[in-house]
C-alpha cells in the first residue's frame, strides 16, 4: 500500500500548492483565472488517481489490474506553465475587453452622429413647417382680402340695384294709378251698355211661350207644329267646323241630329256638368251609351248614339245638373260625327259679372300715396313648389300689396288669390291684374295662390295689426 500512501501525499501537497498560489496571486488574477485554474487542478488531481504507475512496487504491495501513474506536480516547471497559461488568458481577456470598449465607443460615436442628424432633420422640418404656415397664412389673408373686396363691390351693386328696382316699382305704381283713373270713367260708361246688351241677349234666348186653345184641334196641331219648327235647330243650319257641329243652347230648343248605321255620333256636353238621366223614345232601333273624358274642371261627358235600322227616327232627352237637351235624331245616309253646344247667355252673364267685379274693384280701390323708394316693404317670404305661375316679387307701399307674376303664367292657368286671417280662416280678397301684377287693395300677413290643389304661400315677415275694415 506504499504507492497509495504516496499518491495521497502528492495530492495533499498539490492542494497546498494550489492554495498557496491562490493566496499569493493578486485578487484580479484570481478572479479572472479562477474558472480556468480550478478545472486544471481538478484534472491534475484526478490524473494522479487515474494514471497508472509502470514502476515495480515492493513485495508487500498489493497487485491490481489498474496500474496508477504517479505525476510529480511539485516541480517548478508545472507551476510556471500554469502561471503562463493564466497570464496568456488574462492578456486575451484584456484584449477582448479592449476590443469591446472600442466597439462600444464606436457605437456611441455612431449613435451620437445619428442623433445629431435626426436633430438637424427635425430642425429643418420645423423650419419648413414654419415657412409653409407663414406662406399659407399670407395666402389666406390675401384671399380673405380679395373676398372682402368682392363682397363690398357686391353690396354696392345690390344697393344700386335695389334703388333702381324701387324706383321702377314706384313708376309702375304711378302708371297703375293713371290706368285705374282712366279706366274708371270708361268702365262706368260701358256699364249701362253692357247691362242693356245682357238684358237683350236674355230676352232673345227665352223660350217663346204660346197659349194654345184645344177647342180647334186642327188649329192646335198646326200651331204646335209651327212652334216646334220655330224652336228646332237643324244640324244642317248649325255652325260647322270640320267634323264638329255646334248648336246655340236654349232650354226650350229642339236639336235635329243626323246619324248613320254602323257609325257613332258623339254628343259632347258642357265641361263640368254631370249627367242625371237619359231617355229615348225608341230603344229597340237605337243604341245609346255614355262615358267621360278628362278630370276635374275639364271632365266632359260624351253621349254616343247609333241607329240599328235605316230611316229610324226618334227623340232623346238628356238631363244634367245644369241643362236639359231635347234631341231629334234621324238615321240617314250621312251623319254628324261630333255635336257640341255654345252657351251665349251663360258666357254673356259670366262676362257681365266679371265686368261688374272689375268696376266694383275700381270703385273701391284705395288710393296709394306717393312714397319714397326706401319706404317700400319687400320683406315677404314665398314658399311652395315650383310652378309656371310662382310670383317673382312681392312688396307693399303701406296700403296696397303688389305681386309680380312671371311671364310664363301667360301659357298656364292663372291662380286665384286668397288671404288667411290670424285664425287661419281663408277669405277671398279684392285684387286687379295689371301688366303682370296682382294689385291687392289691402295688406295681409298670409296669403295663398291656388290652382286646383297646387298652392304657393306668401307670408309677410313684419306683421301688421289687422282691422275690421280689411276686405
Amino acid at each position: 500500500m506504499y504507492w497509495v500512501s504516496y499518491a495521497k501525499k502528492r495530492f495533499i501537497l498539490l492542494t497546498l500548492v494550489f492554495f498557496i498560489t491562490v493566496l499569493f496571486t493578486p485578487a484580479k488574477v484570481h478572479a479572472e483565472a479562477e474558472n480556468d485554474i480550478q478545472p486544471m487542478l481538478m484534472w491534475k488531481s484526478m490524473q494522479v488517481i487515474e494514471d497508472t504507475h509502470t514502476q515495480p512496487v515492493s513485495d508487500t504491495a498489493v497487485q491490481t489490474n489498474n496500474p496508477v501513474k504517479i505525476v510529480n506536480l511539485s516541480q517548478p516547471s508545472e507551476l510556471d506553465a500554469i502561471k503562463e497559461q493564466i497570464r496568456q488568458r488574462r492578456q486575451q481577456d484584456d484584449a477582448l475587453l479592449a476590443s469591446i470598449e472600442a466597439k462600444q465607443k464606436e457605437q456611441e460615436i455612431l449613435a451620437k452622429k445619428k442623433a445629431d442628424e435626426e436633430a438637424l432633420k427635425e430642425k429643418l422640418r420645423q423650419q419648413i413647417i414654419a415657412e409653409m404656415s407663414a406662406l399659407q397664412k399670407k395666402q389666406k389673408d390675401e384671399e380673405n382680402q380679395k373676398w372682402l373686396t368682392i363682397i363690398e363691390d357686391l353690396k354696392k351693386q345690390n344697393v344700386e340695384q335695389q334703388k333702381q328696382q324701387q324706383e321702377h316699382f314706384l313708376t309702375l305704381i304711378d302708371n297703375f294709378k293713371k290706368q285705374d283713373t282712366e279706366q274708371k270713367q270708361l268702365e262706368i260708361l260701358r256699364q249701362q251698355e253692357q247691362q242693356q246688351a245682357f238684358l237683350e241677349a236674355i230676352e232673345d234666348l227665352r223660350p217663346r211661350s204660346k197659349v194654345i186653345s184645344l177647342d180647334d184641334p186642327d188649329y192646335a196641331k198646326k200651331t204646335i207644329h209651327q212652334y216646334i219648327a220655330d224652336n228646332t235647330q237643324d244640324a244642317k243650319e248649325a255652325i260647322s267646323r270640320e267634323a264638329d257641329v255646334t248648336f246655340l243652347y236654349s232650354p226650350a230648343a229642339l236639336y235635329k241630329i243626323y246619324t248613320r248605321i254602323d257609325f257613332l255620333t258623339d254628343i259632347q256636353l258642357q265641361p263640368g256638368e254631370e249627367i242625371q238621366h237619359i231617355s229615348g223614345g225608341d230603344t229597340l232601333r237605337w243604341q245609346v251609351s255614355y262615358a267621360q273624358s278628362g278630370s276635374g274642371i275639364n271632365k266632359t261627358w260624351h253621349v254616343y248614339i247609333k241607329p240599328n235600322q235605316p230611316g229610324a227616327e226618334t227623340n232623346i232627352i238628356i238631363l244634367t245638373d245644369k241643362h236639359s237637351y231635347q234631341l231629334h235624331v234621324v238615321a240617314t245616309s250621312w251623319h254628324n260625327p261630333i255635336v257640341t253646344w255654345t252657351y251665349p247667355a251663360e258666357q254673356q252673364a259670366t262676362f257681365f259679372r266679371a265686368e261688374q267685379r272689375q268696376q266694383q274693384l275700381a270703385a273701391n280701390s284705395i288710393p296709394t300715396k306717393v312714397m319714397a323708394p326706401e319706404k317700400l316693404n319687400f320683406d315677404y317670404k314665398i314658399s311652395g313648389r315650383k310652378y309656371d305661375w310662382n310670383p317673382t316679387t312681392v312688396f307693399d307701399d303701406g296700403a296696397q300689396t303688389f305681386i309680380k307674376m312671371p311671364a310664363s303664367m301667360a301659357t298656364s292657368e292663372a291662380p286665384i288669390l286668397v288671404v288667411k286671417d290670424s285664425r287661419g280662416k281663408v277669405a277671398i280678397v279684392n285684387y286687379r291684374v295689371r301688366n303682370g301684377y296682382y294689385m291687392v287693395d289691402r295688406l295681409f300677413n298670409q296669403a295663398e295662390l291656388r290652382v286646383g290643389r297646387d298652392v304657393v304661400k306668401i307670408k309677410r315677415k313684419a306683421k301688421y295689426v289687422e282691422n275690421n275694415n280689411a276686405a
